[in-house]
């Protein structure tokens, strides 16, 4: 399993277990997560590493972590 795929399963775990839309604008790695009709956050995945990539999406899911 690549580190895309492996972020892209954990994207789609939290995804389903928080709630949130995810939205592809640009068709290539940068993501928007919407919750409620409103932006949470937004990402490029492309060309950092699964870490980093990983705790930047835990950045945004704060509050829903909490």
């Amino acid at each position: 399993m690549t580190d895309k795929e492996l972020f892209n399963e954990v994207l789609d775990k939290f995804q389903k277990q928080y709630g949130f839309e995810v939205e592809r604008p640009y068709n290539d790695g940068y993501i928007e997560l919407i919750q409620n009709g409103d932006s949470i956050g937004g990402m490029n995945t492309d060309g950092y590493n699964l870490l980093y990539n990983l705790s930047r999406l835990c950045r945004m899911l704060k509050d829903e972590l909490e």
